[in-house]
């Protein structure tokens, strides 16, 4: 029971880890993003208008699995303060579950943005998808769970070659234009919260 409970406690931490690592990332790529477009509101707002309703969803959504009373939403708003929307909960501080609830409400975006990214890549680009699927068993079976250079330099080559996939279907067309927004939009508003 106490080598179940051990590696109950690492695989908790290994994921806690991942996922804090993975938010940082993609706060950092989203910062260089719109500062390289010179913060323009348009654009902002233009993403924002499709992503920061997904953004608010996961945690509306997140919230109702914790038990979370949802006090207000808003799903996409233009703002002086810069926030684009909000979810306003309220939960007993008492229940450990409940209080639990507060780092998946938090980490929500990248868990429900990842899945839809997951279902449009598999919906308007089923070639690219097809490749990407056989690229990332090719990984597994390649490299162990073990954390060293060679995994990591995997990851990245792995990374590369997903978006060659995608960029390949740019034959696609129209299907392949929509794709881009999308997940452009969505992928901008995975931030953490």
């Amino acid at each position: 029971m106490e080598i179940i409970l051990n590696n109950l406690l690492v695989q908790a931490i290994y994921f806690i880890l991942v996922v804090l690592l993975f938010g940082v990332i993609v706060a950092i790529i989203n910062r260089l993003f719109y500062r390289l477009l010179n913060y323009n509101k348009g654009f902002i707002y233009g993403t924002a208008f499709i992503g920061t309703p997904i953004h608010e969803l996961s945690h509306a959504l997140f919230c109702v699995i914790f038990l979370h009373k949802i006090e207000e939403i808003s799903l996409f708003r233009i703002s002086d303060d810069g926030v684009l929307g909000y979810v306003n909960h309220s939960y007993s501080k008492r229940n450990i579950y409940k209080v639990a609830g507060n780092y998946f409400i938090g980490i929500a975006p990248l868990i429900v943005g990842g899945f839809v990214l997951y279902f449009l890549t598999r919906l308007l680009l089923p070639v690219a998808f097809d490749n990407i699927q056989a690229n990332i068993t090719t990984f597994n079976n390649t490299y162990n769970a073990e954390l060293s250079f060679n995994t990591i330099k995997g990851i990245f080559v792995l990374g590369k070659d997903m978006v060659v996939d995608i960029f390949k279907s740019i034959a696609e067309g129209f299907k392949f234009w929509i794709y881009i927004i999308l997940i452009l939009s969505i992928s901008l508003h995975m931030n953490l919260s």
